[in-house]
């Protein structure tokens, strides 16, 4: 500010050995990724591993959520429940929440093969949750 004091000096550039430039400010606006698995449609069953651009950030049980800060961009979304996986491709604006529940589900044959075998395949599945909370279909 001018007339500003600083000591005996009227502005930070007139102090000796300090350089002033006049820096241009970038304001950066994160991103968010959200991955819920709160589904009452889920089978409560193993867990649910989330990746993003291919690093793990974590591993849902039924009723978990995850959130992370992302930078604005092209990202790939990645749930696996280790039986099977359902990747995800999409491109966020600066500020924008993607919010995402997974779920996972049984098969025609889950039970049968649990009931017989004591294992049997389940399916996960990932929909995009709008900002309303209503859920589409991916």
């Amino acid at each position: 500010m001018d007339g500003a004091r600083l000591g005996t000096f009227s502005r930070a550039r007139d102090l000796p050995g300090l350089e002033f430039q006049n820096a241009a400010y970038t304001r950066i606006v994160e991103s968010r990724i959200s991955v819920s698995r709160k589904s009452p449609d889920d089978i409560k069953q193993r867990q649910i591993i989330v990746k993003l651009d291919g690093k793990r950030l974590g591993e849902l049980m039924h009723g978990d959520e995850i959130s992370r800060a992302v930078e604005p961009g092209r990202h790939r979304l990645q749930v696996d429940n280790t039986w099977n996986w359902k990747t995800v491709d999409l491109d966020l604006a600066p500020g924008e929440h993607a919010r995402f529940l997974t779920v996972n589900r049984t098969g025609r044959f889950t039970w049968f093969l649990v009931g017989t075998l004591g294992v049997g395949p389940m399916y996960v599945s990932i929909e995009r949750a709008d900002e309303s909370g209503v859920n589409q279909a991916l």
